[in-house]
């Protein structure tokens, strides 16, 4: 599903906003793996609050052949921006 109108570009670390764009720009073929060397997974979300379509990226993981998008930043003590709080 694509989603239209005006993109928020990535507000996170400079190195996420690169991978991502590294990925897009080469189909895929490069930037394509999470320190982990787990595959990466770019998502395309509405804002919460803007509305505007963003994008993330996340290690992929998967149990029994069903994937799932973990908020996690790192293990940071927060979550992430994109993750819905109410």
């Amino acid at each position: 599903m694509s989603l239209e109108g005006e993109y928020l570009a990535e507000t996170g670390p400079s190195w996420v906003r690169d991978q991502i764009e590294e990925y897009e720009s080469s189909g895929g073929k490069r930037a394509n793996t999470c320190e982990t060397r787990s595959a990466v997974i770019i998502v395309t979300m509405r804002g919460n609050k803007t509305g505007r379509s963003a994008r993330s990226r996340s290690c992929a993981s998967s149990h029994g052949g069903e994937y799932a998008i973990v908020a996690s930043m790192g293990g940071a003590p927060k979550h992430p921006v994109w993750y819905p709080t109410t």
